[in-house]
């Protein structure tokens, strides 16, 4: 996308408002809501060149709510605001370079150059602290007069309907209202669930919403995941996964 908007502008201006709600450098949000936000302003001239990258100004209001409302009321032009010129590579952060050594060392991407957003199961009975305590929700799953409900059925998961097999050997045939009560429970593998809280999952497409089979299929014991709930990190959503192969 910024690559795309650079191409096709000529000159953009990022306004930075902040607000964000989680994690420990929170700030106050212009709406009701955690993400943080910002103005984009993007200006094509005529004779935009597709070669020449667009310059990127960026600027950032601090403070309450409220006063962040009034810097943005007390505008009257771009020269109003104090913009700093961000780098013109291709596909570079619409935000200025950091200046110190901190920001020489190597990126994070480029360590763990394969980033994958991670499973999203939109229902918390198929994780649980033991096997034991799953073995229990899926007999009592099986049992349930009203499949669908006790499923928490979304738009992305019906108990009628077959789906993608998550991995190679998936036992998921029939759909989740055609199995017998007396069905084995699915596979049970170590999952990390939040920061330093190892449970266990069910491995059945069937259970979850986003399942990111080419996710799963990376797993072995080479492979080394982090996982960030942090978008500027990755330049991605929450729960975003970095992977890395380590050789022998």
């Amino acid at each position: 996308m910024r690559e795309h908007t650079g191409r096709h502008c000529d000159e953009i201006w990022i306004l930075d408002l902040g607000g964000e709600g989680r994690g420990t450098r929170q700030s106050d949000n212009v709406f009701a809501i955690q993400t943080p936000v910002a103005i984009a302003i993007a200006v094509r001239s005529s004779n935009a060149t597709l070669d020449k990258p667009a310059t990127v100004r960026y600027t950032r209001i601090e403070g309450s709510r409220n006063e962040k409302l009034a810097a943005l009321d007390a505008i009257t032009n771009f020269a109003s605001l104090d913009w700093h010129e961000c780098p013109d590579d291709w596909q570079a952060p619409f935000s200025p370079e950091g200046t110190g050594d901190y920001f020489t060392l190597p990126l994070l991407t480029d360590l763990m150059p394969w980033q994958h957003s991670g499973c999203k199961m939109n229902r918390t009975w198929p994780i649980g602290p033991d096997i034991e305590t799953l073995e229990r929700r899926w007999r009592g799953f099986l049992f349930a007069q009203n499949r669908a409900e006790v499923f928490k059925e979304t738009r992305d998961r019906k108990t009628s309907l077959k789906y993608p097999l998550l991995f190679e050997g998936e036992d998921a045939s029939k759909t989740l209202d055609q199995l017998p009560s007396n069905s084995p429970a699915p596979p049970f593998l170590p999952y990390a669930y939040r920061s330093f809280d190892r449970q266990w999952v069910f491995a059945d497409s069937r259970l979850g919403d986003f399942m990111r089979p080419d996710l799963w299929n990376s797993r072995s014991e080479k492979q080394i995941f982090l996982t960030s709930l942090l978008n500027k990190l990755l330049g991605k959503g929450p729960a975003t996964t970095a992977s890395a192969l380590i050789p022998d």
